[in-house]
């Protein structure tokens, strides 16, 4: 179990704080903080034991803070070198592949948003796609590459073939690429 699993062990007004100090000083996630200062000084008459807790506790919520935004910069970073993979694609094209609106990708970008989880496993498979082709293409070739039917893919194009749920087919195909040749 996490500390964010977990209710504080002393309750606002266990430690002589009003109400809302059980709100703001929860460990749930989007809910305000109170700062470590001042939640001390509403402790005036607590024992040093009371004291030690919540200073534990508001150490344990920066550093799950920390960690959060750090994977928060993790996948933003992630999302920003896959698109800089798709060199020539549009950014509309580069949303058709992610999965998303163009709207909602600019704000992955921007940093105003969390790439959810689901959308990064997507970022790492199109990112094996890009490897696999720039292993035979150049990567200035992709938007090419993308828009180009390919008969294995159903005479569709690998944009089209993904944009439709296919991506595990454009996956198998770039593998391919890949894949050492036996001549008998």
């Amino acid at each position: 179990m996490t500390v964010s699993d977990a209710k504080p062990r002393y309750g606002g007004a266990r430690r002589g704080l009003p109400d809302w100090a059980d709100v703001a000083g929860s460990t749930n996630p989007g809910v305000p903080l109170l700062p470590l200062e001042l939640e001390l000084s509403l402790l005036s008459d607590s024992t040093d034991a009371d004291r030690a807790e919540i200073a534990v506790e508001a150490g344990v919520r920066k550093l799950e803070n920390l960690l959060r935004s750090a994977q928060a910069l993790d996948r933003m970073v992630s999302l920003s070198v896959l698109l800089a993979g798709l060199q020539g694609c549009s950014f509309d094209e580069a949303a058709l592949l992610i999965g998303r609106e163009p709207p909602i990708l600019e704000k992955f970008v921007r940093g105003e948003a969390t790439v959810p989880e689901r959308v990064m496993n997507r970022v790492r498979r199109l990112d094996e796609v890009l490897r696999n082709l720039h292993k035979v293409l150049e990567p200035t070739a992709t938007a090419k590459w993308l828009r180009t039917s390919i008969p294995s893919l159903g005479n569709e194009s690998p944009l089209n073939a993904i944009s439709k749920g296919n991506l595990r087919k454009v996956e198998e195909l770039t593998r391919g690429y890949c894949a050492p040749v036996v001549h008998s």
